[in-house]
């Protein structure tokens, strides 16, 4: 998993611009998760539900269409790779892990859809038949409340990023 520090901030900026609600971590970890679910950068589909989950269904700005397919062309190239991008910042350690807990929750976002009801913008959480997957959505909706002034080991934090790197793709490989 490779960490891109610069990129968060300079997407941080982008996304405050354009008066996101939501920070890099949940936008990327949204796009992770759909692009594990198989949808790719050129699917309306992907943008359409980005467009549902993050901004409450209404169309999306040019400049969000960019940061979206910019975000799913770096997704699918780090699945080719089997080196999956992270945006989070470099420090403090609480920024850096409340950022974690953001993508975390964009996973989370991203991996509860249904390709087969995309486009009906059905979240469904209830009934995934993939026990791997349940498990990994329980997983990350515990990493969501991580305590964002404990001590950050770098070990321990590696680990965790390698973990939720693994996960996703096995999971984009189940889905192929």
């Amino acid at each position: 998993m490779q960490l891109i520090p610069k990129r968060y901030a300079e997407l941080e900026a982008q996304l405050k611009a354009l008066q996101a609600a939501d920070g890099p971590a949940v936008w990327q970890g949204l796009i992770l998760g759909l692009c594990a679910k198989g949808l790719t950068a050129d699917s309306r589909l992907l943008r359409s539900e980005a467009a549902q989950v993050l901004n409450d269904g209404q169309p999306l700005p040019g400049a969000l269409i960019a940061v979206i397919t910019e975000l799913s062309l770096d997704a699918e190239d780090g699945y080719k790779k089997n080196d999956l991008p992270v945006l989070l910042p470099d420090s403090p350690a609480s920024l850096r892990l409340k950022a974690f807990s953001d993508l975390c929750y964009g996973l989370t976002l991203g991996l509860s859809l249904d390709p087969k009801s995309l486009g009906q913008h059905q979240l469904v959480s209830q009934k995934i038949g993939d026990p791997a997957l349940l498990d990994f959505l329980r997983t990350l909706q515990q990493l969501q409340q991580v305590d964002e002034n404990s001590e950050l080991s770098e070990d321990d934090f590696s680990t965790v990023l390698s973990y939720l790197e693994d996960e996703l793709l096995a999971l984009r490989a189940r889905q192929s």
